[in-house]
This record gives structure tokens, C-alpha cells and sequence, in this order.
């Protein structure tokens, strides 16, 4: 029952993010704390959680961002681990 209300609200808050025109992959994982301003695009195997991702921000395959803050008009390259920064 945990499992199919992760999942439905993952699906509803997918939705929410596409009226932004964020584009998220399937397969990228995301919490709650995260906020996305808009045109965002995170690639698959990515986990953000906790982060602030400004206008227009692309997140290369296989990245880690945890409570940080990532300005407008940024590129994350594939790979990339970013813990506690600001």
C-alpha cells in the first residue's frame, strides 16, 4: 500500500512539474524538499533531493545533488555528486 501511494504521488507531482516544462526521467529520483523554477531537465539515474534548481537548470545521467542550491541557467555534466552546499 506504501509502494502505490509513493507512486501516485510521484505521478501527480510529475504532472505538476510538466506544467513548468520540466523534463524528468523516468528513472531519476526526487523528494519532496526539492523545487524546480522551471525548463529543468534531469537526466536518468539522477537523485535530487533537498535541492533548489533555478530557471532553465539541465542534471547530466547518474548525479547526486543533496541540499544544494543550484543557480539559473546551469549545467550539471554526468556524474556529478554535490552533498551540503550552497
Amino acid at each position: 500500500m506504501k509502494e502505490l501511494l509513493k507512486f501516485l504521488y510521484r505521478a501527480i507531482y510529475r504532472q505538476i512539474l510538466h506544467r513548468k516544462k520540466n523534463k524528468i526521467s523516468s528513472s531519476a529520483r526526487f523528494n519532496r524538499k526539492t523545487t524546480f523554477e522551471g525548463y529543468n531537465v534531469i537526466h536518468s539515474k539522477s537523485c535530487v533531493s533537498g535541492s533548489a534548481l533555478g530557471y532553465a537548470t539541465y542534471v547530466g545521467m547518474n548525479c547526486n545533488l543533496c541540499d544544494c542550491k543550484i543557480g539559473r541557467f546551469c549545467s550539471i555534466a554526468d556524474n556529478v555528486s554535490i552533498i551540503n552546499a550552497t
